[in-house]
């Protein structure tokens, strides 16, 4: 059974980016950053929720409160290994 739930699942995935890619993309570069991210967003939407349709899958988030007010800051790190990282946060 979970075959088959994986299954059709990964052919509305796939089905969803080909879509979207054919859609969102020249409209996506027509639009301001803010409107973009929305656009975008849907995409994301449509593939938790197909996730939860098809296979069950549900989340929810715990913790919140203790998350601080204000924008994340990003910088560049080395790591141990003398690799640099894209970011720490």
């Amino acid at each position: 059974m979970n075959v088959i739930r994986s299954l059709i699942f990964y052919a509305g995935y796939f089905l969803a980016i080909l879509v979207s890619g054919l859609l969102m993309l020249p409209l996506g570069l027509m639009l301001p950053l803010r409107g973009r991210f929305r656009l975008f967003n849907c995409h994301n939407r449509f593939i938790m929720r197909w996730l939860s349709l098809t296979c069950g899958v549900r989340y929810r988030i715990e913790g919140r409160e203790r998350v601080p007010e204000g924008p994340a800051w990003c910088w560049p790190t080395t790591r141990a290994s003398g690799k640099r990282s894209i970011c720490s946060c």
